[in-house]
């Protein structure tokens, strides 16, 4: 079985880092906050295994212009990543609703 590296792009950290400060700030709630980005982590952490059982995706993604893009989603939360060799780029985390 291929074992894949993860990496995360600055724009993926902030999406995530922009998320659990909003969980944890405006709805004032930081344990909520904390469980959320573990989880989200893991889900993050399941593609050294299973990166490129998920198909590549076709439609377009705000801000990422590139091509065999994938996608995990944990929640209403999507996960954008892509593979290359063995190496998974998490590019975006961003909500089901900015999908197009």
């Amino acid at each position: 079985m291929k074992r894949y590296e993860i990496t995360i792009t600055e724009t993926g950290y902030n999406d995530l880092l922009n998320i659990l400060n909003y969980i944890s700030a405006n709805l004032k709630s930081p344990i909520t906050a904390e469980r959320f980005g573990f989880k989200l982590i893991l889900v993050m952490e399941s593609l050294k295994f299973s990166a490129e059982m998920l198909p590549i995706i076709n439609y377009k993604i705000p801000t990422i212009a590139k091509i065999n893009l994938r996608k995990i989603v944990y929640k209403d939360w999507v996960i954008i990543y892509t593979v290359f060799e063995d190496i998974v780029k998490i590019e975006r985390i961003v909500h089901g609703s900015l999908i197009i």
